[in-house]
């Protein structure tokens, strides 16, 4: 029992002594004309809070992320000796080379309608063109995306018994989200009843760096007949700090 013991604490001094860190900057959104102290989140739950909106007059809530989140370094520290270090700055979402929106609504009363095509971007003043929008199925996007990472997993094991490096092995197909994912072409409406709704919508715009002035403007894609008009929303450059060990 005692070599057990040690051997467990062992292994536990060697999880907590290994530890990594990254961070750089991020926009997140806010509602208001007066930028509103939001703090430096240190984890991804703490950034998604921050990226979530509730407006209660309007009743909805959202979920409003761009893909223009920097990382400005990454390293990881063995028993708080620095092992390894990368201090360049890099775009986290690297799939786009053009500005793209996220954006999660959930509706609190039936009948909003919803049109993406009328999405408003404005950067510094000069409004972007909107080129394209899909609705997700998350469920279905994460079932495919589980079922590939078991099925790189079987390969990988499939090539040791073999013989066969790992590296060398056959590479599972990666899911497009193609499989997931469908055009919005027209006027679609969003009810409480149903479950929340996932747009990918993409404009003809490079992607912006986090201190520009960035208006999102859905006042005239997101509209109930009955209710205030959804505010202007706004972006602030914020640092973001992620750590695990």
């Amino acid at each position: 029992m005692k070599v057990n013991y040690y051997f467990l604490v062992f292994s536990l001094l060697l999880l907590s002594a290994c530890a990594q860190y990254k961070g750089g900057f991020t926009s997140v959104p806010y509602v208001g004309k007066i930028e509103p102290d939001l703090g430096s989140p240190s984890t991804l739950f703490e950034l998604g809070q921050l990226e979530t909106i509730r407006l209660p007059e309007s009743k909805l809530h959202m979920s409003i992320g761009l893909n223009n989140q920097i990382k400005t370094y990454d390293f990881t520290l063995f028993f708080l000796v620095p092992v390894q270090m990368n201090q360049t700055e890099s775009l986290t979402h690297i799939e786009q080379d053009h500005l793209q929106l996220k954006l999660h609504i959930s509706p609190q009363q039936d009948g909003f309608r919803f049109n993406p095509h009328l999405i408003t971007i404005r950067l510094d003043g000069q409004e972007v063109t909107m080129s394209a929008a899909w609705i997700e199925d998350n469920d279905k996007r994460f079932n495919h995306l589980y079922k590939a990472y078991h099925l790189a997993l079987a390969k990988r094991a499939a090539a040791i018994r073999s013989g066969i490096s790992p590296e060398d092995a056959p590479k599972a197909n990666k899911p497009k989200p193609e499989e997931w994912r469908e055009p919005v072409d027209t006027t679609m409406v969003l009810n409480k009843s149903d479950k929340s709704y996932w747009f990918i919508v993409d404009f003809d715009a490079p992607v912006p760096a986090t201190d520009r002035g960035i208006i999102l403007d859905l006042s005239k894609a997101l509209q109930h007949p009955d209710l205030e008009p959804v505010p202007l929303i706004r972006f602030k450059k914020i640092s973001w700090s992620e750590g695990r060990s």
